[in-house]
């Protein structure tokens, strides 16, 4: 029975910490773009509330948007050969 009461306060934290973590997002208006951001806005005139808006999802490093159709690998290296550059960003 002691058991079964740890596991329910542990299991109660476990929500509340993530229902906590979830509303605690950055303010779309507040978050300041960072030099590279900002760089890669200019060059591609895209928005800035655009990167703002998917801030709220992901810290993830932010960059033009690009395909390669083949991939050299060497020495713990990736290079993209004949890379394909779009307008748009990723994550």
């Amino acid at each position: 029975m002691k058991s079964g009461r740890i596991f329910m306060a542990i299991w109660a934290a476990g929500w509340i910490t993530l229902i906590s973590s979830c509303a605690i997002q950055p303010d779309k208006d507040s978050y300041q773009l960072t030099r590279s951001e900002k760089a890669i806005c200019d060059s591609l005139k895209l928005d800035p509330s655009i990167i703002r808006d998917l801030r709220k999802y992901t810290a993830a490093e932010v960059e033009p948007f690009h395909y390669s159709r083949s991939k050299m690998y060497a020495n713990n290296t990736v290079t993209e050969l004949e890379p394909i550059r779009l307008t748009g960003v990723i994550f």
